[in-house]
Parts: C-alpha cells; structure tokens; sequence
C-alpha cells in the first residue's frame, strides 16, 4: 500500500527513467536533417569517424547521440523503417546494460539495431542472443542491410548437428544464395561469424561453442572472442526458463542396464493409491503421487511388492540392503517415468524414439534427452529401443555463462514478474517502455480516453461480450477527434468451470461464435494433448483450423504470422510464434512468398532490394508493377491489397482474440499469450477459461474453491467469475513463481562451487595452449612427484626404516633409470640428496627423450622432401608449429627459394636451424598432449564425482548439516585432489613412450545437451545433442579389461580398438621397464 502511495505522488521509477531520457531523445531528433543530407558514402563515413573517436579517448555515451541518429539514417534508407522515440529510448536502456519490457509488435528486433551497433564500434564483437535459430537467421535478413550501409559486418551462426562450421554465414547482400531460405547469408567458417562486428545466435549455440572452445587442443581451433556485450531477445524466456537447463558436452558410456526394461515391467503392475487414502498412515496403493511437488514414493505395501517380483532378493532382505542398492535409481526412474510422466505432454513417441517436449513452449526438442537415467526409463517403457547412457565432458549453466559477459542486457515482453531474479541473480534491472501510442499519448500527439464499447462506432468487439455495453476500452485519440484511434487491448475477467469437460463445452462454443462473426481467434493450450483434444471437439463441430504445436520454427513462423485472417483458427501451445507477430489481416510478404513457391517461382533470383522498394511503394499507394514489371511484383502486390482489404474487415469486428484454455503457473506466460492481441494500438481481447481440475488449480488451492462451489450447488456448466477468484488464481501463480525461483537459486548456489573449479581449470588450460614453452612446468611436476615417492620410503632419519627397494620398484614404473643402477647406494645419501640426484637423472632424461622424437621427426621429413612451405600449409598442427619455430629463430619469414627447396636440400646451416625448430616444437606439442590429456580426463571424472556427491548431499540435513556447506567442504576437498591427480599424472607419463602421444588427437563422437535438473515440478529438464568436439583420447589411470569400452571413447571393446597399441608402446624402449630380479627369487615354471 505504501509503495503504490509512493508511486501516486513521486510517479514510478519507470516513468522517471523515461523522462530522463526524453532529454537525450531530442537531440537524437534534432540531428535528423543534418543526417538526411548526407550521402551514403558519408553516411557509412560516420562509422570510421566514430571509431577514430572513440581510440582517442571518447566513450560510447560521447558518440551515443550521432551513432543513433546514423541507425536510424540507415534504416529509413535501406529497410524503410523509422524508429520511434521510444525506440530510441529502448535503444539507450539496452546500452545501459538493463532489460527493456517492450510489449509485443514494437519492434524489439528494430530496437537492438541501436545498442548493437552503438557498442560494436570498440570492435570487440557484440552478440544477440535469440532464443531459436529461425529469429537469429531472419533478424541478420531483415536488420542486415542497415548494418552493410553503415560498414558494419554482421554473422549468424545456426546449429548444424555434425560440423558446426556447417552453420555459420556472414551478411552479403551480393551474395547468390542456392535456397531462398538463406537468402543473402554467405557460409563462412565459425570463428569467422565470431570476428564480425555483431554476431547474431541462439542461446544453446553460444554456450556449446563456449565449451568446445575449452576442449580444442589448439588455439586455433577456438571460434569465440573474449565476452564483451550480449543483448538476449525474450531474455525471460532464455535466463528463467532455461535456467534450470545446464548445457552439456557428453560422450557415450557404458551399454544401458537390462534393469531398465526389467523395472519397467514391474512399476506397471504396482496401484496408485486413492485420493482419499493418501494422508492415512498407510495407504490403499503401492505409491502416492504428491500433486504439488509431482514427486512419486512408494509405501511400504509397494516396497514388499517390488521385492517379490526381484528373484535375487531372498526372504529377509530388502532393496535397501547394500548388495541391492544398486537398483534403486532404477527403480527410482522406473516409477518417475510410469507416473509422473506422460506421453503426448511431456514428451511423444515419433518413429521410435522418444522426443522430449518443451513445458514452456510445446515445441518438440529434437536431440535433447533427460538425463541420469530418466530417458532410458522412459524409452523401456514405451517399448522402444534403450540407447545407451552418456558421460559429461564439459558443462555449464546459462546462468553462469551469460554472467561471464562483461555487459548484458535484455529485451522482452514480459520480465515485470521477474525483476527481483533478474536483480538478485544477473544485476539486470527491469525498465518497462510503453507503446508507441502511450508514449505518444503521454509526451505526444495523443489522449487517452475510457470509452465504453457502444460508443465506439467503427469496433464491435463481436463474438466475446454477450451483448454487454457496459464493458469499457481504454483508447488513444487525437484532442481534436480527427485521425485514427488507436485501442489498448481488452482483456476480460477468467470464466471459470467445475470440471474439465464443461470448461472445453464452454470453449468450443466461444470459437464457434467468433468464427462465425468473422474474428480470428488464437487457441492458447500448454499440452499438446489438449490442443488435440480441442481439434477434435472443433472437427465435430465443423470449424475449420490449423493446430500448431510448433515442430518446425520456420513452419511455425509462417503459419502464426498468418493467423490474423479473418475467421482463422489457430490452436497452438502458449508460448508458439514468440518473436513472431500477428499481423491482423495477415502477413503480405509471407502470402506472396508462399504463392510464388506454390508456381515454382525461383525466389532467389528476386534482389532483396528491389523487394523492398517494391513493397515501399505499395505501402505508399503507388503501383510497383510500373517499376518492376514482373511476376513476383503482381504476387506481391495482389498480396498486399488483399491482407489490406482483410484487415479493415478484422479491426472493425475487434482484431485478433486470445482464448487461454488454461493458466499457466508463471503469470509471464499467459502475459506473453495475450501480448499477441492488440499489437500497435490494434484492437484485440483476451479471455482464460478455468477449471477447478486444471494442474494449477489442483495443485495451489482449488480444493477450497471446489468446496465453495460444491456448498453453494453451482452446476458444472455454471461458470464463476469473482474477484477473490481472480487473486486465489494469481496467488497460486506467485506461489509456484517463488517456488521455482528458489530452485533455479538453490541450483545456482551448488553451479557456482563448479564454477570457480571451471573457471581455473579452463584458465589453466588456456594458459597450457599459449605458453610458448612447457618444459619448466613438466620437470617441476616431475621433480614434485620425485619428492613425494622419495619422502614415503625414506621416513624419519634413520636409513634402516627406509624402504629402498620399494623406492626403486615404484620409480622404476614411470622413470627411465640406468638398468645397471644400483639402488642401495642410496643408503649413503639423505633423502634431500637422493632427489637432487634422480632430478638431475630425469631431467638428463627428459631432454633426451624429446631430442630423440625431434631429431626421428626431422629425418622422417626429409625422406619425405619436405618443404618450409609444405610444412606452413601442413593440416597437421605440429608441422605447422615447427614452421613458426623455424621463423622465430630466422626472425623473419623464409625466402620463397628457400621455402620451396625440400629441407634435406638447404644449407648445413639452414637445416641445423630446422632440425632445432623440429625439436622444439615437439618437445612443446608433447607436452601439452601430456598436460591436457591429464586434465582433459580427470576433469571428466571430476564432474561425474560431483554430479554422485550432488545426488545424495540433501540427505545430509538429516544429520543436522546444512547440505550446501557440505557439498562447498567436500568439491573443494575433491578439487585439491584432483589437482595432485593430474600433477602426478603428468609426471608419471613424462617418460612413456612417445608414439601415441605425437599422434594427433583422436576425434571423439561427442553430444552437446541438456541434463536433469530438479523443476518446478521435480521433472527432468532435457539435454540437447548432436555438437561434436574434438577432446583427445582420454587414458585411463586404472588398468582396462579386455572386455572394457576403450578409453579413446569409440564405443569399441579395448581389445578390437588401443589394446594393442598400448601394450606395444608400454614395451618400447623409452618405456619403463621390469625391475631386475633381486638375488634369492627364483621364477616359478608353469606346468
């Protein structure tokens, strides 16, 4: 109450910001003529003008003013578009680093234009970060030719399954593209996209080639720039509902369990327990499923049952015994899968695989997979087949990685509900804009006025009032009458049911009636099961329409930016066509578009500019025919007049009308579904249908309704509209807001202990790829492992306690010593003294060693006829890195008559210059396979620890700890471990011999996902695969069995893969070798 007083009399924060702003908006403006009158090659001057001010020591804020006022210069030139002054403002919140709340239909993509090109002046790169691939793709088509007018280069990277380099373009507009699709994109190789001024992708993209980029072997195979500046399109979308989704690198593991279809079997002939029975001390079913959690147990009847039907559980054990408890997470699974998940809701059967579906969006999330077991549960099941399970290699969550980002911001239509996680979690504050027509109706041209509908002569508002007239609009008029009036949308009260059944009744008559009148009408549903549940009410019915549950993002596009068609139908998931507008009376381009492919009409051979002039003209009044007189220009113009024609018809009857079938439990969302209507003072309506057994209802507070309706004997068909219900119904929707806020920070809290740990060790492996030299590093780790194999035999001071022999055995497992070495001679040294001598001995070895592979490598090439140039141009990493040692010791590049003579051919002198480049760059390229195959591996073994301690720390509060300090105790304490782990593992394979260790890594299948992580709901978030990356072979530090699946990660069994190489290469001469058998040991012989 005191914060809304607060607001009357200081007005709200917003409304400060923006009238701060409106100071910098004239000078924008005033610049508008003075830029008007600049030619295009002045234009696109501007742009090295501001660069040149900005490296002598100007800020962006210094040149914000200009810089925007050029935007929208370019625009108006290229796209013909103008931004508005509050667009210009929208602009300015970006840049400050803030979340813009821009209401559907303002121009969100037009918006970015500004700060994108604003902050890509430093020339560190800037990202826009969109939530599918088809909004990156068209937002680079659409905005692209602003930015080529400017001189600013623009990139797109897409997802492309296999090869990400497959995915990656530049802005061209001279470019001859083959599919109309792609038109004006130019492939390139990734890192290329990355080195544009403005990169444009999607959220998994940026966060996968993140964590590749921490797997390569070579910097220069890495693709991303430092993190500078990163605008997230639908950021509630991208840092709140997929918060809870980490991204993951994953690798095949073992084969899957037989217990999964085993478990399957049994959870099928387990019985729920009754409603009534749920709260007695022992219910009447083997399991109770806790609606509000959505978290399945089994009673103690289910326990006994299950045990009954697993033959190896005898009388007198149970499944919780030690010997058992391996089953359980199966078992765990199992049930999960059998109650909690439903097929056609959270996921679908296609072609026989399972296919998760997405809560928020309903789309269809092709590769993604749940994880720890869950996705094999459901598969098993289904009856299909049960792929197998997979490791982590690398992973990191959105939150953590869009935080890395030196300055971030946000645009979306819906954040408001949200703005203290967006604070407390991303340090982003929220500024909500208003529409173009209330800025213009608060600073402008506008008055706002509350009429009542039947005085307003021109909209009728047909199909939702039931003959009502008392019902008032909120619209924006000219003072004087004159001009059009502009309509804030009308949304009206929850209607709300009993039961499902009458609550669909009541529904499908509402879409009889606007169909009838002629009103478009946008079905929202959140299952996909209840979207085909209405379809099928609708055909009985007869009503014609189009059920949308947005497999295809360029498919969807299509259809829902044409759903404002007069009488249309569409029925779609809540959140389907986000980023997409419904244009009342449909989309011109997308009709002419479409009618020309139905002719076969060759799109790409129609320039983009032409097509935009064209469409200029038409908007105008004139004929574009005149000036184009072909057939795509008829198309085009037919399609114009014909969505023009439509769209008089619609507005006058109310425009588009959103029908919720159901809330969803973030207010964000069913704010985000009735943003589709009433977009840019458009008329438009909304209204949710509600019944007392929806999920939300069920599970926050609609059995004190339904006791109300049932005492008071309202009928099912009766609905019930009241105000305590409209706030028992947004209350529930707080509940589960801060119900799942409190899980996406508890996930945070445990991410964070992970990500200081993935912080150092990717810093430390970068550091490993960029040191020109490691040998330091490998003889300090050596000279460390010395030390402490040294310090545990030979304890305390007399020499008669030391173990000597067991000193020279355990050396002797990862260090070359003489074979004729005498190991009692150390009975006369001190411990001090002995390690001085066996560093001198491995360092002497050491150099001999990489001497050895240079001088073998160097020779090797000869034979060859090897050339400098040849070696330059090499596919192979290594040679390439000889050839950079060979210009550091010329200090300049070779002569062309010395690069193109094969090596073996050049001068005494030049040849000694090579050879000692060849052992100095394996010597390096060893190294670092050493170290990073030392961290590459324990590292993955090091997530899977902390993924196993993760899953049973909760169980810790039990014993009066808190879980989280526990886990922040024991990561740390598995972190230093991890640490001696890998310095001990370099050491001891410093000396190995060398053969698999210069051979170039070996490419292994890798997947990029999305994990579990416990939801709102308790349900598994999915993982998306299909990346592939470039780890080498991991080794393992345990001894393999045959039967093993082999350490490279080929999926093969170790003896039909490495087994071979590897027992060659443990017999090889630098390898260590056997100690000598002491005097009194005599060799057993075998019978």
């Amino acid at each position: 109450m005191l914060r809304g007083l607060f607001s009357k009399v200081v007005g709200d924060s917003d409304q400060r910001e923006i009238a701060r702003l409106q100071k910098v908006v004239e000078r924008i403006n005033a610049l508008e003529p003075a830029f008007e009158a600049l030619s295009d090659a002045q234009l696109r001057a501007k742009t090295d003008e501001f660069r040149q001010r900005l490296a002598h020591g100007e800020t962006l804020d210094d040149v914000l003013v200009e810089a925007f006022a050029a935007v929208r210069e370019a625009a108006k030139r290229t796209i013909g578009l103008r931004h508005y002054d509050v667009q210009l403002i929208g602009g300015i919140v970006l840049h400050q680093g803030k979340i813009a709340e821009m209401k559907t239909g303002e121009g969100k993509t037009l918006v970015a234009t500004l700060p994108l090109y604003l902050n890509a002046l430093e020339g560190k790169g800037v990202h826009l970060v969109t939530p599918n691939d088809y909004l990156s793709k068209v937002g680079v088509q659409w905005m692209g030719p602003i930015y080529h007018a400017l001189g600013v280069s623009v990139g797109v990277i897409q997802s492309a399954a296999a090869d990400p380099n497959r995915g990656s373009f530049l802005f061209d507009p001279d470019y001859p593209s083959a599919d109309d699709r792609f038109l004006n994109l130019r492939p390139v190789p990734r890192y290329q996209a990355y080195l544009a001024d403005i990169t444009y992708g999607t959220n998994n993209e940026f966060g996968f080639d993140y964590l590749r980029d921490n797997m390569v072997h070579d910097l220069s195979q890495c693709v991303q720039r430092e993190l500078h500046y990163a605008i997230i399109d639908e950021v509630d979308n991208i840092l709140i509902d997929e918060a809870r989704t980490p991204l993951i690198i994953s690798g095949p593991a073992e084969e899957s369990s037989e217990l999964y279809r085993r478990f399957a079997d049994i959870v099928r002939r387990l019985r729920p327990s009754s409603p009534a029975s749920v709260e007695r001390e022992e219910p009447d079913g083997d399991y109770v499923l806790e609606e509000r959690t959505q978290i399945v147990t089994l009673t103690e009847q289910g326990v006994e049952r299950v045990e009954q039907m697993l033959p190896e559980i005898k009388p007198g054990e149970s499944i919780y015994d030690p010997q058992h408890a391996h089953m359980l997470p199966y078992l765990d699974n199992a049930l999960r899968a059998h109650v909690v998940y439903k097929r056609d809701k959270d996921y679908i059967v296609k072609d026989g695989e399972v296919i998760i579906v997405d809560e928020f969006t309903g789309r269809l999330m092709y590769g993604r997979r749940f994880s720890e077991g869950l996705h094999q549960a459901i598969e098993a099941k289904e009856g299909v087949q049960v792929r197998r399970e997979s490791l982590t290699y690398a992973t990191i969550t959105f939150q953590n990685y869009f935080r890395m980002y030196e300055k971030l911001a946000g645009m979306t239509g819906t954040a408001k509900t949200e703005e203290e996680e967006f604070q407390k979690i991303y340090n982003l504050d929220v500024v909500v804009l208003p529409t173009n027509v209330e800025y213009r109706a608060t600073y402008g041209d506008l008055v706002t006025r509350q009429r009542r509908v039947d005085e307003i002569e021109e909209v009728t508002f047909a199909g939702v009032l039931d003959g009502r007239a008392d019902v008032t609009v909120t619209t924006y008029e000219p003072p004087d009458g004159n001009g059009r009036r502009y309509f804030k949308r009308l949304d009206l009260s929850d209607v709300i049911y009993s039961t499902e059944g009458a609550k669909f009744r009541a529904v499908v008559d509402e879409i009889e009636s606007l169909h009838k009148a002629g009103r478009p009408v946008l079905v929202g549903t959140i299952a996909i099961e209840t979207s085909e549940r209405l379809s099928r009410l609708l055909k009985r019915r007869g009503i014609p329409h189009q059920v949308l549950n947005a497999k295809y993002h360029e498919k969807e596009a299509v259809i829902i930016a044409q759903a404002g068609h007069s009488g249309a139908v569409t029925i779609a998931t809540n959140m389907a066509g986000r980023g997409v507008d419904i244009k009342l009376g449909g989309d011109p381009e997308g009709v002419a578009r479409e009618r020309l492919r139905r002719e076969g009409f060759d799109l790409t051979q129609i320039r983009q500019a032409h097509w935009n002039h064209a469409l200029e003209l038409l908007r105008q009044g004139q004929d574009a025919t005149k000036v184009y007189p072909e057939r795509w220009a008829e198309v085009l113009a037919k399609a114009v007049a014909d969505c023009a024609a439509d769209r008089e018809r619609v507005v006058s009857l109310g425009g588009l009308h959103i029908l919720g079938t159901e809330r969803h439990e973030a207010r964000r969302i069913d704010n985000q579904l009735r943003g589709r209507a009433g977009r840019q003072g458009d008329p438009g309506s909304s209204r949710f249908y509600i019944s007392l057994e929806d999920e939300l209802m069920r599970r926050f507070g609609g059995e004190r309704v339904q006791g109300l309706m049932g005492r008071f004997g309202v009928e099912d068909d009766v609905p019930i509209q009241h105000s305590w219900l409209d706030k028992t119904i947004e209350s529930a929707q707080m509940r589960v807001e801060g119900y799942n806020f409190d899980i996406r920070k508890h996930v945070l809290e445990y991410d964070d202990v992970v990500n200081k740990q993935r912080e150092v060790i990717y810093a430390q492996r970068r550091q490993v790829l960029s040191a020109p030299d490691l040998r330091e590093q490998v003889l300090r780790m050596v000279q460390d492992e010395i030390s402490h194999v040294v310090a545990a035999h030979t304890p305390g001071l007399d020499p008669d306690d030391w173990d000597l022999r067991g000193l020279y055995s355990e050396l002797r497992t990862f260090f070359p010593l003489p074979r004729d070495f005498n190991y009692r001679q150390w009975a006369q040294l001190s411990p001090a003294e002995i390690e001085a001598q066996l560093f001198e001995m491995a360092e002497r070895a050491y150099d001999e060693i990489n001497r050895s592979i240079g001088h073998q490598m160097y020779r090797q090439a000869a034979r060859e006829d090897v050339t400098l140039e040849a070696l330059a141009q090499s596919s192979d990493l290594v040679r390439r890195m000889v050839y950079q040692r060979v210009v550091e010791r010329l200090g300049r590049e070779p002569d062309e008559n010395v690069a193109t003579r094969p090596i073996r051919q050049l001068s005494d002198e030049m040849k000694a210059q090579i050879e000692a480049a060849f052992v100095d760059a394996y010597r390096l390229f060893r190294d670092r396979q050493l170290m990073l195959r030392a961290v590459d591996s324990l590292w993955v073994r090091h997530l899977t620890d902390l993924d196993a301690l993760r899953e049973g720390i909760g169980l810790r509060a039990f014993g009066q700890q808190n879980p989280l300090v526990a886990y922040r105790k024991e990561a740390h304490e598995m972190y230093e471990a991890l640490l001696a782990r890998i310095q001990e593992t370099v050491a001891r394979s410093a000396y190995l011999v060398p053969q698999a260790l210069i051979m170039q890594p070996r490419r292994r299948r890798l997947q990029a996902m999305h994990p579990r992580i416990p939801g709102a709901r308790a349900k598994s978030r999915p993982r998306t695969e299909g990346q592939r990356a470039r780890p080498a072979g991991l080794r393992p530090d345990r001894k393999l069995g045959r039967n093993d699946p082999c350490w490279c990660g080929s999926g093969k069994k170790y003896k039909n893969c490495h087994m071979r190489q590897d027992m060659e290469a443990q017999r090889g001469p630098l390898a260590t070798t056997r100690p000598p058998r002491t005097p009194g040991r005599k060799r057993r012989r075998r019978r």
